[in-house]
Order: C-alpha cells, then sequence, then structure tokens
C-alpha cells in the first residue's frame, strides 16, 4: 500500500483500478438517465420526407416573382395538407396560380417549393395574397437534412438526457443497451454522531455526511444507499462494511480512517481481506484518503469533516463512478484560468482545493475564496461555484495572479 502520495498519482491509481460495470438491455421508456453502452445508428433519414417548418400555405416560387406591396399576386386555394395526412383533393390543373394550405411537419406536396408564413398573406374568397416573392425552398426541411440513415448519431458512454432519448426514438429504436448503474453503499462513523431527527447534546453533532454523500451520489445519476451509522466499534463497523459489499459495487465510508485510536477502517478492512491500495494525500482539505478494493468491488475512505469529504468526492471520487458507470471519456472536466481578487496564503508540497466564488467579466475570470477554508465549515461549501485549484509546487500567490479553477 502507498502512503502519503501527490494527488495526481492517487487519481490515476484509482482510475487504471476501476472497470465500467456490465451492460443491460432496457426499454428506451426506462432510459432515462442512464449511460449508454452502445452506438446509436439512425436507422431512418431524418426525416424521412420534404416537408415544411411552418404552418402557412405551400407554394410554386416562380408564382410569386412579380409580388410587391403594392402590386400583390393572388394565389388559389386549391386544397389542405394537414400533418400526418395525405392532400385532401388531387391536384389538378387550374388556370389559377395554385396553392396548398400546409401545417408545420406535413409532406411538401409534388410540384411545390416552397411554404410562405399564413402571417405573411392575406387570405379572402378562397385566395391568399402575396406582397413579396418567396425564395425557393423557403421554411422547407429536407429529407435527410438532420440524420442519414446508417449516421452514427450517439456514442457510447453518453448520458441519457431528454435529447438523447428523444433522438434514439427517432432512430427507430425500442430498446437500448446500458451499463448497470452503480449502487454505491454510504456509511458514517463515530460515537458523536446523532440522526437528524435526534436532539444534538454536549459533544454530539448531526450525521450529516450521509445525507450530503447521498446527494452527490445521486447526482451523478448513480444509486445511493444509505445504510447510517457505525458506532467507533470494530465488530458493528465489520458487519457494516460486509452488508455494503454484499449489496453495492462501491462502499464510502466517511470517518475512522485518520490516525486515532478510534479509526478502525483500515484494521476492519484488513481484516475482510481487502487489498489496500493508497491512504493519505498530500492534499488540504482531505488528506486521510483510503483506498481499497475487494471482490471487484471499490472502497474509499473519507475524512469525517463535511467539506473535505465533499472536496474529496467532486475531485476524486466523482471521476471514479464516472469511469464505474461507464462514462470514463467524461472524466476530466474542464479548468479555466482565472485571475485572484485576493492574496492566498498555501505552502508548497500540497495540492490545495479551496472553495471560491467566481465571476465572468470582459471574457475573462475573476475569483475569491469564500472565506475561512477550514475542513469543517460547510458555508464555504453552500458559497461555491467553483474549486480553486493549487498544485504542489505553487506557493503564496498575490491579487492579479492567475489560478486554475473548477466550476461546480
Amino acid at each position: 500500500m502507498k502512503h502519503y502520495i501527490f494527488f495526481n498519482e492517487a487519481k490515476n491509481i484509482v482510475l487504471s483500478t476501476i472497470r465500467p460495470l456490465k451492460t443491460e438491455l432496457v426499454s428506451v421508456k426506462n432510459s432515462l438517465f442512464r449511460v449508454i453502452a452502445q452506438d446509436i445508428k439512425s436507422k431512418y433519414d431524418i426525416p424521412n420526407y420534404n416537408n415544411s417548418a411552418m404552418d402557412g400555405f405551400a407554394v410554386r416560387s416562380k408564382d410569386t416573382l412579380t409580388a410587391t406591396k403594392t402590386s400583390p399576386v393572388s394565389l388559389k386555394i386549391i386544397g389542405t395538407m394537414p400533418a400526418g395526412r395525405k392532400l385532401n383533393k388531387k391536384i389538378r390543373y387550374c388556370k389559377d396560380k395554385p396553392c396548398i394550405s400546409i401545417m408545420t411537419g406535413s409532406p411538401l406536396p409534388k410540384g411545390f417549393d416552397a411554404v410562405i408564413e399564413k402571417e405573411a398573406v392575406i387570405e379572402e374568397n378562397g385566395y391568399i395574397k402575396v406582397f413579396s416573392p418567396v425564395e425557393k425552398f423557403h421554411n422547407i426541411r429536407f429529407h435527410g437534412e438532420d440524420v442519414v440513415r446508417g449516421e452514427t448519431v450517439i456514442k457510447k458512454g453518453k448520458l441519457i438526457t431528454a435529447a438523447e432519448l428523444g433522438m434514439i426514438i427517432s432512430c427507430g429504436y425500442k430498446n437500448v443497451k446500458v451499463y448497470t448503474q452503480p449502487r454505491v453503499a454510504i456509511i458514517a462513523t463515530g460515537d458523536e454522531l446523532v440522526e437528524i431527527e435526534e436532539k444534538i447534546s454536549f459533544g454530539k453533532v448531526k450525521n450529516v455526511n450521509s445525507y450530503t454523500l447521498s446527494a452527490l451520489v445521486e447526482k451523478n445519476y448513480c444509486i445511493p444507499l444509505n445504510l447510517g451509522i457505525a458506532r467507533d466499534n470494530f465488530y458493528m463497523l465489520k458487519r457494516k462494511i460486509k452488508k455494503g459489499l454484499d449489496i453495492a459495487d462501491m462502499v464510502l465510508i466517511s470517518g475512522g480512517v485518520s490516525h486515532g485510536e478510534y479509526d478502525l477502517v483500515k484494521p476492519v478492512l484488513q481484516s475482510l481481506g481487502a487489498e489496500p491500495h493508497f491512504w493519505e494525500i498530500r492534499e488540504r482539505p482531505g488528506k486521510p484518503v483510503f483506498f481499497a478494493t475487494f471482490n471487484h468491488k471499490y472502497i474509499f475512505g473519507v475524512p469525517g469533516n463535511v467539506v473535505s469529504n465533499m472536496v474529496v468526492f467532486e475531485m476524486l471520487i466523482k471521476p471514479a463512478l464516472l469511469k464505474l458507470s461507464g462514462r470514463g471519456q467524461f472524466i476530466d472536466e474542464p479548468l479555466y484560468d482565472a485571475i485572484l481578487k485576493e492574496p492566498i496564503k498555501k505552502k508548497t508540497g500540497l495540492r490545495y482545493f479551496i472553495r471560491g466564488m467566481c465571476e465572468y467579466k470582459d471574457s475573462k475570470f475573476y475569483v475569491r475564496t469564500t472565506g475561512p477554508q477550514g475542513s469543517g465549515i460547510l458555508k464555504s461549501m453552500l458559497l461555491a461555484n467553483c474549486i480553486i485549484i493549487l498544485d504542489e509546487k505553487t506557493g503564496s500567490l498575490s491579487k492579479g495572479d492567475v489560478v486554475k479553477i473548477k466550476l461546480i
């Protein structure tokens, strides 16, 4: 097991260890917020016919060439083309210049090459008056202009949101292959913890971590399994962890991973036969992080301080969950340059993750800290819209210096 390692090494160990879960076939109707496990290739041209982009009138553009505001062209309405239906009368020769009332999405009738908007004409006595020339193909959506049959429109690894769902249905799929959703068991440790329904007495604190971690897991479209509180008792903690390993793909344990007499996570995992990979990272906050594996399950021990475990989740556990859920190509989220609005004191040798408030002005980001950065100050997360990332080589900084930020 590696000890007190740099953050990038820890992240590389995690991501090289984790493998995506198995796949399953589900109904497209039930696929929202699942991660797609196949490339989607369209079974059709979309759209599969030329159609109208507007409610209006299908016209022959050549019939409107002479139209002006003072000398409009009159076109005779010879039929109606509702959406999803055939023309309600056969187009036949008429001595007048013809047009057809048409609805959005309706097939463009043969012989017509443009659609004029309903509000651009005056309709009276079975005719419309057109006041300016209509360009050829005006308001026409062409056969295959969105998607061509056989085209790959969605690659595997994408999260299925509303747009993906609509495209999968449009491409002709009833069922779709997706990755199994990761199940994450969450255990909070400590004799000092009380549940949210209980009153706080001297020396006690609310069990915040189970709920913040559950919320972060759910936010990333995985399934949280809140196993509640494990007291500072070897056998109770062992039972909780065994249950988590039985029912989940990943176990998150908050607290109990430092150097104290009652920090029992490491010895319990050793007694279970888990394989430890590292303990402690050169970072602030979140130094006492433990990562282990057991029978293709993944175990993270994170600090008990609420800010520490939320930051560790964002920077390390979230990438692990993305890979586990099949979204490996989305692990590296963008970092942006930002100009400091205040000085920051920092020691070299540690990576700092500072909660920040940024604004975008004149094509640049500007950032300041949220204030006190103690690992128990939850308000720092409440106020933050970004994390300021200062690497191990960086020392103290002055106002106006440029730093990297990650939006959250």
